[in-house]
């Protein structure tokens, strides 16, 4: 996806040592060109205070974000608790 824009969600491969590989989905709160012409993405999940430590590669970006489902995690849970 290389039409990220700001406030756009993504989902991105963790490079942190102790997550990494792991996808994160975080709202993107920031865009900086790299020195070789990349863009990079600073992000910050809704529920944290604080931006996250570093930036996103567009080469770790899984996909963007463009369709919520509220409350789908909550059915999930009745559905699990109908079935055990």
């Amino acid at each position: 996806e290389k039409n990220i824009k700001l406030n756009d969600v993504i989902t991105f491969l963790s490079q942190e040592i102790d997550t990494k590989g792991t996808p994160i989905t975080h709202r993107v709160v920031g865009i900086l060109k790299t020195s070789d012409g990349e863009r990079a993405y600073r992000t910050k999940g809704d529920a944290n205070q604080n931006e996250d430590e570093g930036y996103v590669e567009e080469s770790d970006i899984v996909g963007k974000v463009k369709l919520r489902l509220p409350y789908l995690g909550q059915l999930t849970v009745l559905l699990n608790s109908l079935f055990d």
